[in-house]
């Protein structure tokens, strides 16, 4: 008889996430990231900018930290998206 797989436990999922590698950068932790605007190299850089919000050009619109933070609060909560 097939046992039921058990439920993850809400803190095990709060130690757990927002801790994706992409934010990290090596870190056990995501370092603070204290930048209100972001520079690029060029004027054809800045032209090629993804305005889907993808990258990160100004504190104000997003950071690894926030990210990280809609995307914890969202695996606790259940929600498809959440914004910080």
């Amino acid at each position: 008889m097939k046992q039921k797989p058990k439920k993850t436990k809400q803190s095990t999922i709060l130690i757990h996430s927002g801790r994706d590698k992409k934010y990290r950068q090596g870190a056990v932790n995501i370092p603070p990231y204290r930048a209100s605007t972001v520079i690029f190299e060029s004027l054809a850089e800045f032209r090629g900018w993804d305005r889907e919000f993808r990258d990160f050009v100004y504190g104000r619109l997003g950071s690894p930290n926030s990210l990280a933070l809609e995307e914890a609060y969202s695996e606790l909560t259940g929600a498809y998206r959440s914004v910080a």
